[in-house]
């Protein structure tokens, strides 16, 4: 057998098993019958929330580099001079 086909099967063979595991693949197995059933519903429903937790991740992760400074530059803090408010001849008293 070649490589990727291997990796196909064994890709295919862990879903099934997490799908099995999660309960939205049931197998049935009877004295006349076998049957293998998808719960579309919970399927639908585990789909929806994986996706709804990656758009959240991404968005955390897009937020993060959009608030990442270049390696040596400083945000300027109200503390530093530049930003500081000017003091009234009050305080140097």
């Amino acid at each position: 057998m070649n490589r990727p086909f291997v990796a196909l099967i064994v890709i295919l063979v862990v879903i099934a098993v997490v799908l099995a595991a999660t309960g939205v693949l049931r197998f049935h197995n009877t004295k006349d019958e076998s049957a293998v059933t998808v719960d579309k519903k919970l399927l639908k429903e585990q789909t929806e929330e994986a996706l709804d937790k990656a758009g959240q991740t991404l968005r955390k992760a897009a937020g993060g580099l959009q608030g990442s400074e270049k390696p040596g530059e400083q945000k300027a803090t109200p503390e530093s001079p530049s930003e500081a408010p000017p003091r009234s001849a009050e305080h140097h008293r």
